[in-house]
């Protein structure tokens, strides 16, 4: 439309919006007259002087009387019509009573034409939304039953196969009313802010609905107890619950070390746990970063090939000087068992720099915080006979749990993500020996929360090709933003290209971010005129978007247009009753577990001990062992040194007590230490300790000497807290225990 059309539409509307106050103003006067005049007829009436002759043409008379003398309304009635009104009070409540419900209806109709002048245009009939041809080419029923055959081999040449079969119900098209559906083999993003929806119409449905083996990740118990009872039906389950989060009794447990004599996995192990800690390999600390990962891998490879668990692991990484895993890789590269080099490596690596080896081991000690609960530690210790088959686990319907709590320090992130990275491995080989390369029935993982408790580093990579092996990869998300703050803005790039199905639901705050959703919907011509000839107007604008009400979002499939759809929530579904009660009692279950827990729980058992007024303490005492005194401190002197010759060790012969003279002694300076020196002034004598220590229990002149008895030796916990060694510790060598010394007392003092 020409410019200059809009233009003159412009002073058209403003003329309007001039003339339409006078004309309600003038309509105000007139209803008020008739008011007016109605309520004096009435109360002719009920004053008993019947209704007086007069008509709406006697309005104007009889108000311009009625203000000569606002008093008396009667005089001014009885002077048009012959008749006496009613006296003032009572016409006035009489008007009061008339004026109500047209007061009534005059607020209703303001508060209408306001809400109709902020109301939001339809987007019904907008164009630029996938039409329903369209849908049924892409989205739609018959669309997945064409791809039936493919995606899953073993319904190829059946009829009417179930959609949910091969296929996840994402809504329906608010236009059309068509069902649509993503296939098992498109990988889906959703971004959805806190409290959108997002589990009940999308992760708890698809957990359910699984057509074979399942993994979901989550941060919260509740994706757990809404399908637990729904999933038990179907195989087996197993819940991965290092935090407690619903104490379980089916427990799966993994470690971290088995299978880490494998270089390759050990790597890409040590790497998802740095990762998964927060740490990125980019920018600054990058360098250090890719060193812990090293120093971690070579830990991990050390203990797979020395038989020893993560404690081992945990005991290494607080004493970076440790020669305990240096030994075994070295041992284990002899009898070709370890990887060359990286026993020496490790070694280099532990003694080098103090600023390297400090913001390398730091990095690498945080990674590994989360093992200091011990909970989390006994999750990753399992027995021999608790490996997860993994063949098994996915031929059937059989349902693994991830649950850890989202936290800054000490969280189980590391854990999971370095747990999902080697579950991916597995499962890629066995699907690459299956017909197609392809998982039947296939797996399904919801990566709720992904970027909270599974931020895997080759997330990006792995939905690019998960859908050829068959793996419904599902990535929940709070924004791109999240997006682009754990993976770098090139890898979040590449995870929103590589996603088949992006689910857009409403609430979100990030300006950049709707933007560019809005910039991907598109643009399509304006025909009312808004916009000129040559500008387009967007599909949805940010601001539509953020405002999708709840239960509403939008679905933008790879080669269609987007598509507005109406969620289901669990709750509205056929077998919402049988969900519900299933929910209901796996919430009761877990309660029963966790109150058994607590009531089992130590530490809360010895407060509870505590606040009784009892002691706390064991029956059998603690074996404490003595405090080791520090090594014997020589005072630093200055002396001159006359020649390169080593300064002699002092030495500890057989003393006499302190309070006694020993021969040759006469006064407290100590011997030249080498011809020529100077007597050196505030030297313990030749064959005594330093000046403040003396050896406790000093024999009498003559006797022989005898050590100290040495306390119990002290060994290194995992966590770095003392307990007493086994009597067959290496470390049970005596020390000397040394007492405060005093210089004896000059010849002839009465020591007495």
């Amino acid at each position: 439309m020409p410019r200059g059309a809009t233009t003159g539409q412009k002073k058209n509307s403003d003329g309007f919006a001039l003339v339409l106050p006078i004309i309600g103003i003038f309509a105000l006067v007139i209803v008020l007259g008739g008011l007016l005049w109605l309520a004096g007829q009435l109360s002719a009436v009920l004053t008993g002087n019947g209704w007086p002759a007069s008509s709406g043409e006697n309005i104007g008379n009889i108000v311009k009387l009625w203000a000569q003398n606002p008093g008396d309304p009667a005089a001014a009635w009885l002077a048009v019509t012959g008749a006496r009104s009613g006296p003032l009070w009572l016409i006035l409540f009489i008007f009061l009573v008339l004026l109500s419900p047209f007061g009534y209806a005059g607020f209703r109709g303001v508060q209408f034409a306001l809400n109709w002048r902020r109301r939001r245009e339809s987007r019904r009939f907008r164009l630029g939304f996938a039409s329903g041809n369209e849908i049924r080419k892409t989205l739609g029923v018959a669309a997945m039953r064409r791809k039936a055959g493919s995606v899953r081999p073993s319904t190829k040449g059946k009829k009417n196969v179930d959609p949910k079969q091969v296929g996840f119900y994402l809504g329906r098209d608010v236009r059309s009313r068509q069902e649509i559906y993503g296939s098992v083999e498109d990988v889906f993003i959703v971004l959805a802010p806190p409290r959108q929806g997002k589990d009940v119409h999308f992760c708890a449905p698809y957990t359910i609905d699984a057509p074979g083996a399942a993994i979901v990740t989550s941060t919260r118990a509740d994706a757990f107890t809404n399908t637990y009872a729904m999933r038990a039906k179907l195989g087996k389950v197993l819940v991965f619950d290092p935090n407690g989060m619903t104490n379980w009794p089916e427990k799966y447990r993994w470690s971290l070390v088995a299978g880490a004599e494998n270089p390759r996995i050990a790597t890409s192990r040590a790497t998802a746990v740095i990762i998964g800690a927060g740490f990125s390999t980019d920018g600054a600390g990058a360098f250090y970063t890719n060193a812990s990962i090293s120093a971690l891998r070579m830990y991990l490879h050390a203990a797979a090939v020395g038989r020893k668990t993560m404690r081992d692991v945990m005991r290494w990484a607080t004493k970076p000087t440790s020669p305990e895993p240096v030994d075994i890789l070295r041992h284990a590269e002899a009898a070709g068992a370890a990887v060359k080099g990286w026993g020496a490596s490790l070694e280099a690596l532990a003694n080098g720099e103090a600023q390297m080896v400090g913001a390398t081991w730091s990095k690498l000690v945080q990674a590994l915080a989360c093992f200091s609960d011990p909970n989390v530690l006994d999750a990753c210790s399992p027995e021999p006979d608790e490996v997860l088959d993994m063949e098994e686990f996915l031929a059937g319907q059989n349902t693994l749990y991830i649950l850890g709590k989202e936290q800054k320090g000490g969280g189980v992130a590391p854990i999971v993500t370095a747990m999902m990275e080697d579950m991916f491995d597995q499962i890629r080989k066995i699907a690459s020996k299956m017909p197609g390369s392809r998982l039947d029935p296939p797996l399904t993982v919801e990566l709720n929360e992904a970027a909270h408790i599974a931020p895997m580093p080759n997330l990006p990579g792995y939905m690019g090709d998960s859908g050829g092996f068959s793996i419904s990869l599902h990535v929940y998300l709070q924004s791109l933003s999240q997006a682009r703050s754990k993976w770098g803005v090139h890898e979040a790039m590449i995870m929103w290209d590589n996603a088949a199905i992006r689910v857009i639901m409403g609430g979100a705050g990030n300006v950049e971010d709707l933007e560019d959703v809005s910039r991907l919907m598109g643009e399509v011509r304006d025909p009312s005129g808004k916009t000129s000839r040559h500008e387009g107007r967007r599909v949805l604008s940010p601001e539509e978007i953020r405002t999708l009400p709840f239960g509403t979002a939008v679905v933008v499939a790879r080669a269609s247009r987007p598509v507005e759809v109406s969620l289901t929530p669990w709750w509205k579904r056929k077998d919402a009753k049988q969900i519900g009660a299933g929910k209901s009692k796996t919430e009761k279950m877990v309660l029963q577990y966790t109150e058994e827990a607590e009531r089992h729980d130590p530490a809360k058992q010895y407060m509870a001990q505590l606040a009784a007024g009892g002691t706390g303490a064991p029956e059998t005492p603690v074996a404490r062992p003595e405090a080791v005194a520090p090594p014997p401190q020589f005072p630093v002197q200055p002396m001159p040194i006359p020649h390169q010759q080593p300064f002699p060790q002092p030495q500890q012969p057989p003393l006499p007590q302190p309070q006694q003279q020993w021969p040759g002694a006469q006064h407290h300076q100590q011997q030249p230490p080498w011809p020529g020196a100077a007597p050196q002034q505030g030297m313990p004598p030749q064959g005594m300790p330093p000046q403040g220590m003396a050896p406790q229990g000093v024999p009498q002149p003559g006797a022989p000497y005898q050590p100290a008895q040495s306390p119990p030796a002290v060994a290194e916990h995992p966590f770095g807290v003392g307990y007493p060694a086994a009597p067959d510790s290496e470390a049970t060598m005596p020390i000397p225990q040394y007492m405060p010394w005093q210089p004896p007392a000059p010849p002839g003092t009465d020591t007495r």
